[in-house]
């Protein structure tokens, strides 16, 4: 165990099957991942539409440089930018409003 450990540490990160890269979904979200061979950098996603398809929101987070979380928002035109953006997961409590 200790031997397969060191050897995955010296070939850096790898996906199952040896993979170069990985989709998946898991309800609502997709979970995509791509390896340079020492890197593999992940991220997941979610979007929602109206009936019509129009995108109401687009959401992908992923780990940043320093260990944090980073992520992109992308919301329809013709918000009052002015009031931010609140967060609110399922029925937890929203978050104070994120300004742009």
């Amino acid at each position: 165990m200790l031997a397969a450990k060191a050897l995955a540490q010296q070939q850096g990160p790898v996906l199952p099957g040896g993979a170069s890269s990985l989709q998946e979904t898991y309800q609502d979200w997709s979970l995509t991942c791509q390896s340079n061979g020492s890197n593999v950098v992940c991220a997941i996603s979610q979007q929602q539409t109206q009936q019509n398809g129009q995108r109401i929101v687009a959401v992908q987070l992923r780990h940043n440089r320093n260990g944090g979380l980073a992520g992109t928002l992308i919301l329809p035109f013709g918000l009052l930018l002015e009031a931010g953006a609140t967060l609110q997961v399922d029925d937890g409590q929203p978050l104070d409003p994120l300004r742009f």
